[in-house]
């Protein structure tokens, strides 16, 4: 059996490098996806990036995040338990339209931080406005709970515990997390932010988008910082007892140096036990910005377009010139030369397709970086970086993927133009058609075909509690990157079955 599959699989080798036309095309298709990926990598200049006041602050892990809002905080010191009642909780945008709007992300809670310096380390216990209560650390984790409007955050060590509760008295443990780095004297206390309020409107070829600014308004009662102590001696317990109002970080949403007018002013106050909050900003990840490792990767579409053609011709052809029957006669299992071919055509554009990019990709960030993507306000990328590699390895499995689907069309419909342009509508027009479809309808169309393979160059991941939106016209797939290549995956083996069962039931 095993000398069978190899002759077949030596046989569909020798046809197709035999073909000069075929190894020529392959060739070109290599070619074209560097020195497109080049053309695509000069596309754009940086002249400036600002000086490091307007550089993001890093979070524990390093990377850039944003950290605004306003803090009412004291000292606890080792193990303890902070408590508070959500009173009210207010989205305020400054929409001068009758009824306004609200800001679903703006948020109100508490937390135990670090330190006050920006991109600390931090638990933090939320009520939203429009997302119910989350439990969240170190700015890129999240939960989603249910509705409460008591919270509490307990320390053990390293463990911090949420609990909830309706009524103060009966309470549930909601989840447990690790953050990293936060002392064992951290501040602790109640928060409010909001991002800036987004509208978004699209139209064909473009997408306008507004920016109001917004505030959420928290009020607190109930607000206990107790020790895991009662016995503590002062000075060992776990609060100084005295809250203290700060502003943490820039009340900034936008991109850095961009400050939002605003006619409402952040801060706080504390009276008879209540603790009032307002607060604009946003606690989480950067915003996606420019994704470096898919500008470098821009030639994959256009080298995509042309193994495609290969790929419905290595199957036609044999229909077109009769060459079919030979191959019957020496093989007589249908199965096992559709199998071969698709193993043959499929490992040679992937081997072609990735040492393609393995150039292309480190000269493609030598032209971006040349035109001002280069640190500290833009990372750098190579293809030892895990983002990237996988990127680079997961472009070269689309090419092979999709032209092995081409192969099989060839099969269906034993047309060439047809089994090409069905291929090429399925994975050029849901790019074409997102950018000027409803937002659901264009992240529909690009996780339902095989454009959604496109996923697997994202090196900016989207993060589902933040409030920017994505936007496939720039490059943010509703996908996540293998996800998205498990697309085009079924489409192969649902056309490879069929075409099996075609090839099977047709006369040759």
């Amino acid at each position: 059996m095993s000398a069978v599959v190899f002759r077949q699989v030596r046989a569909e080798w020798t046809k197709l490098r035999t073909v000069r036309r075929w190894t020529l095309t392959l060739l070109a298709a290599a070619v074209v996806t560097v020195v497109v990926s080049l053309l695509g990598a000069s596309g754009a200049q940086v002249s400036h990036i600002g000086g490091k006041d307007d550089l993001p602050p890093t979070g524990p892990d390093g990377r850039g995040v944003r950290d605004a809002f306003q803090f009412v905080h004291q000292e606890m010191r080792g193990d303890g338990t902070l408590t508070a009642h959500v009173a009210s909780l207010t989205s305020r945008v400054e929409d001068p339209r009758p009824g306004g709007a609200s800001e679903p992300w703006g948020k109100a809670g508490i937390m135990v931080k670090a330190s006050t310096k920006p991109g600390a380390s931090y638990v933090a216990l939320v009520a939203t406005a429009g997302h119910g209560v989350r439990l969240q650390h170190d700015f890129f984790h999240d939960k989603g709970l249910r509705s409460a409007s008591w919270l509490r955050l307990t320390r053990s060590g390293s463990r911090f515990t949420a609990y909830l509760s309706d009524d103060g008295t009966n309470w549930k443990k909601a989840g447990s997390v690790q953050p990293r780095g936060i002392p064992e004297t951290a501040q602790v206390g109640v928060f409010a932010t909001s991002p800036m309020h987004t509208e978004m409107q699209r139209q064909f070829g473009s997408t306008s988008i507004s920016d109001v600014p917004a505030h959420a308004v928290g009020v607190f009662d109930n607000v206990t910082v107790a020790p895991a102590n009662p016995s503590a001696r002062p000075g060992q317990g776990a609060n100084s007892g005295t809250w203290t109002g700060s502003a943490i970080g820039a009340a900034r949403t936008g991109p850095p140096g961009e400050a939002p007018p605003s006619t409402v002013k952040d801060g706080s106050s504390v009276a008879n036990g209540t603790i009032t909050v307002t607060g604009s900003g946003e606690i989480g990840p950067l915003p996606r910005g420019t994704d470096l490792v898919q500008r470098a990767l821009q030639g994959v579409l256009v080298g995509l377009l042309v193994t495609v053609a290969v790929g419905a011709l290595y199957m036609t052809s044999e229909f077109r010139h009769g060459l079919v029957r030979t191959t019957f006669t020496a093989a007589p299992r249908r199965g096992g030369m559709l199998a071969a071919k698709s193993v043959v055509l499929g490992a040679t554009v992937f081997l072609l397709s990735l040492v393609a990019l393995l150039i292309g990709f480190p000269l493609a960030q030598s032209r971006i970086r040349s035109s001002g993507f280069k640190p500290p306000g833009f990372p750098t990328w190579s293809v030892t970086d895990p983002a990237a590699l996988r990127a680079i390895v997961g472009s070269a499995l689309l090419v092979a993927l999709v032209t092995v689907l081409a192969l099989a069309c060839g099969a269906i419909f034993r047309h060439s133009a047809a089994a090409i342009a069905l291929v090429l509508v399925v994975v050029l027009i849901p790019q074409i058609l997102a950018p000027a479809l409803p937002l659901g309808a264009a992240r529909l169309l690009l996780s339902v075909t095989p454009a959604a393979g496109f996923a697997v160059q994202q090196s900016a991941p989207h993060y589902s509690f933040t409030p920017e939106p994505c936007l496939p016209d720039e490059g943010c797939y509703p996908l996540s990157p293998w996800v998205g290549l498990a697309v085009p995956c079924l489409y192969v083996a649902v056309a490879l079955l069929l075409a099996w069962w075609l090839l099977r039931r047709r006369d040759a």
